[in-house]
């Protein structure tokens, strides 16, 4: 018999520091990140307090059957659209006063026993999902060229793929 899983995408709270720690620290997620180097408790109480105070900062953890398995954060940011503009007197690229890109970076993690089951794709699903609630209009993410299976998965769920020098960007527009 095939029971269907439960999976809630809740965000992240201060009681979920021990559990982020643990997947910060873990030796592959180490080896994919950009900053390559753990961190101590110290460092990550701090980080996570930024993140908590900072509503363009938004974490989340996946729940699968009441079991924590993975982590997801969008770093928000407003950028001015470019628009060409015709008129005289302006310049072609110029920027519109009245629109804003909504650029959102992703990152996300699994626990180690929780990697290799699809949750990767079902945390960029709940991404794309939270892309109307915050009004983002492109979701960004910096993956290291080794990171095969980010670099796949993001491929498949249609982002677009450019290198620059160190890192793989994945760029994908909504709306």
């Amino acid at each position: 018999m095939n029971k269907e899983k439960r999976m809630i995408l809740r965000r992240a709270s201060m009681t979920d520091a021990e559990l982020l720690f643990t997947w910060k620290n873990d030796k592959a997620t180490i080896e994919n990140s950009l900053s390559k180097r753990g961190v101590t408790m110290e460092e990550h109480l701090e980080w996570m307090k930024g993140i908590m105070d900072n509503p363009m900062r938004q974490l989340f953890i996946l729940d699968v059957d009441g079991v924590s398995v993975g982590q997801l954060r969008l770093d928000i940011e407003k950028m001015p659209k470019r628009e060409k503009v015709s008129e005289l007197g302006k310049e072609e690229g110029s920027i519109s006063k009245n629109s804003e890109n909504i650029v959102a970076e992703i990152s996300y993690g699994l626990g180690a026993e929780h990697r290799g089951k699809g949750l990767g794709k079902v945390l960029l699903e709940q991404a794309e999902l939270l892309v109307e609630m915050f009004a983002i209009t492109t979701l960004i993410a910096e993956v290291l060229p080794h990171n095969t299976a980010s670099r796949k998965l993001f491929k498949k769920m249609g982002f677009e793929e450019e290198k620059k020098e160190e890192i793989y960007v994945y760029r994908k527009q909504y709306g």
